[in-house]
């Protein structure tokens, strides 16, 4: 799962974000994880870059197993609405301290 994003300096957080894709991309993550029978709760979000900050958003918002993010980062994701967020969950968050994009 991807989604449009780039770098905006004119932007208070310095992301354009284009939100009608992420949830489009939120909508094909959970119809993948559950075509064949399987269930949110059985299933493992993860990804890496911009596939782990969809797997953020997706796994944040869905009662899912866990979520695996490699090198990503919720940036532009300020305005989560804490309804939203179906939380405790496990979560393994990894990056490198050289990663120009990640702070």
């Amino acid at each position: 799962a991807w989604f449009d994003a780039g770098q905006d300096a004119s932007l208070p957080n310095g992301w354009r974000l284009n939100r009608e894709h992420i949830a489009e991309s939120k909508r094909t993550y959970i119809n993948l994880a559950t075509q064949d029978g399987a269930t949110l709760e059985t299933t493992v979000f993860g990804g890496f870059s911009n596939g782990g900050a969809q797997a953020l958003v997706t796994g944040l918002q869905t009662p899912c197993a866990g979520i695996l993010c490699l090198c990503s980062s919720l940036f532009g994701f300020r305005e989560f609405d804490d309804k939203d967020l179906q939380i405790p969950k496990p979560v393994l968050y990894c990056t490198g301290e050289k990663d120009p994009y990640v702070p």
